[in-house]
């Protein structure tokens, strides 16, 4: 299935987005100690997140989740 140039849209910045605050959670001791350097990371990881979101779709989706519910479960035990 293709995706229309709105979902490309969509996916691409839920993307950003999800990387981001992931990215962020991930070095916020970081960019504590070092400031504006760590945000370009954060920048980074997070349009690394949209591009593969964009390009994958739901599937990428689908991955992420199953990570997250994952951790989750590693993280109540």
């Amino acid at each position: 299935m293709s995706l229309t140039s709105h979902d490309k849209r969509l996916h691409f910045g839920c993307g950003f987005v999800f990387g981001g605050v992931l990215s962020f959670l991930f070095l916020i001791e970081a960019i504590v100690q070092l400031g504006l350097s760590a945000w370009f990371i954060v920048i980074a990881v997070a349009t690394g997140f949209a591009l593969f979101a964009m390009r994958h779709g739901e599937v990428f989706w689908d991955k992420a989740s199953s990570v997250i519910a994952t951790l989750s479960t590693w993280l109540r035990h």
